[in-house]
């Protein structure tokens, strides 16, 4: 019935519809079915923010890694400083794999942005820990003991703080 309607306007946007429908249905009759583009394109846009969403969240990981960085008792913060803060952090994220995938690189992320954040990312116009450095320390924490925790929290630190006096005494 509408192919009739398309088939009377004498105009260039019958001409444009008749074309179109002709395509899709050459399409059909070739392929046995037709595809709605924009609704395809949607489903695979919802798909990708299922799957983000459940990175992102899974068992509200990231929310305990959070809550247990700032936890105090009798009025004091468990950890003092925030580059011990930040070196939890990046532990935690990677121990506890928050993430259904990517834990180790996200959490490398989250760590530069919470060491931005609270302004301690660089010193001197220098970033206080190089990509190579926090590769490094990344892989080091996902093949680590659990039992190895408290070395490599200080080593996690120690880079943090002393990174800034190497900066300082190559110039």
């Amino acid at each position: 019935m509408i192919l009739s309607v398309g088939y009377r306007v004498k105009s260039d946007k019958g001409v444009i519809f008749r074309q179109w429908a002709n395509k899709i249905l050459k399409d059909y009759m070739l392929k046995g079915y037709a595809l709605n583009q924009k609704r395809l394109e949607y489903l695979e846009k919802t798909i990708k923010l299922i799957d983000i969403a459940n990175r992102i969240k899974r068992d509200k990981g990231l929310e305990y890694i959070i809550g247990n960085i700032y936890q105090s008792f009798a009025g004091q913060d468990i950890y003092k400083s925030i580059e011990e803060k930040a070196a939890n952090f990046l532990y935690l994220i990677v121990k506890n794999h928050v993430f259904a995938d990517g834990n180790k690189r996200i959490a490398a992320t989250l760590f530069i942005y919470f060491l931005n954040f609270y302004g301690i990312l660089y010193r001197e116009n220098k970033q206080v820990i190089d990509n190579n450095t926090l590769t490094t320390l990344t892989l080091l924490i996902a093949e680590s003991n659990p039992k190895e925790k408290e070395v490599i929290i200080d080593l996690v630190m120690n880079f943090l703080h002393n990174d800034s006096k190497r900066y300082s005494n190559s110039k």
